[in-house]
């Protein structure tokens, strides 16, 4: 067990923020952890537009005011995060800089790739003739310097 990310200091932690208890579990069966729910709440605060709420009604400047308490808090809970590397941030965050997504490839890029080592082949087979071509052209060469010293040769 690693004693950092699962010390007694979480209990004390969650206790002293007032979270609920890490063992429970969502109804959707998922177990809860420290700052995901409240994660997701800050950014559907935040990014939810479904308010149709006049200038003139006290609900859109509470809403406003709560939109801009939570775009202070993300900032200060990221760096929060960084500072305690890693620990204080929320799972979607940590989720995000920390796993990475596999890729299959589909039958079109298998074919690319086939395509792009053949043409990778054909440019080293490409290379070959043209030195051979050139020796070949050497060699010709001196053959035809040599027919034309035994021409002139013969013609004295």
């Amino acid at each position: 067990m690693d004693a950092v990310a699962n010390g007694p200091w979480k209990r004390k932690l969650r206790k002293m923020f007032g979270s609920r208890n890490s063992k429970k579990k969502r109804a959707g069966g998922k177990k809860t952890v420290f700052g995901g729910s409240t994660w997701e709440r800050m950014t559907n605060l935040l990014f939810d537009d479904d308010q149709d709420l006049g200038v003139f009604n006290i609900e859109f400047y509470c809403y406003l005011i709560l939109k801009v308490i939570t775009a202070g808090l993300i900032p200060v809970w990221f760096l929060l995060g960084i500072f305690t590397f890693g620990i204080l941030w929320p799972p979607q965050i940590r989720r995000f800089f920390f796993t990475s997504s596999v890729t299959k490839l589909s039958e079109s890029d298998k074919e690319d790739a086939l395509r792009k080592t053949q043409i990778e082949g054909l440019h080293v087979e490409i290379e070959e003739l043209k030195t051979e071509l050139l020796k070949e052209m050497a060699v010709d060469r001196t053959q035809v310097v040599q027919l034309k010293s035994l021409v002139a040769e013969r013609k004295k």
